[in-house]
């Protein structure tokens, strides 16, 4: 699999996408290998969790944020296959711990040196 073969890739060699300068082009394509390796490994450490939600380490949050977000969710389990919690970009984003996670961390890591994530 390419996570276990080919990590890290070498971030020098990027094409440029987007009309982005270099710099830019090597922050988002950590990034984007950041998210789908953070997928992976929550995946992969099964049972540990029922759902999967992209957050960065800056994120303020309101008091009950956690509760209101895993109440949705749970009334609509089945009907699901991401949900927003957020207009910010990737942040926010609630998977289920399950295949769609896995499907989501595959098509990142698919078009992660040629588009953002978000």
């Amino acid at each position: 699999m390419f996570y276990k073969n080919n990590f890290p890739p070498d971030l020098e060699i990027i094409k440029t996408t987007l009309e982005d300068p270099p710099a830019r082009m090597v922050w988002r394509t950590k990034q984007n290998l950041d998210y789908a390796y953070a997928m992976l490994h929550v995946y992969n450490s099964k049972p540990s969790s029922k759902y999967y939600v992209q957050l960065e380490d800056d994120i303020i949050t309101v008091p009950g944020f956690v509760s209101e977000m895993l109440r949705f969710a749970n009334n609509n389990s089945e009907k699901f296959f991401m949900i927003e919690f957020s207009s910010l970009g990737f942040i926010g984003r609630m998977f289920h711990n399950n295949h769609d996670l896995l499907q989501m961390a595959h098509f990142i890591l698919l078009l992660y040196n040629s588009l953002p994530v978000d």
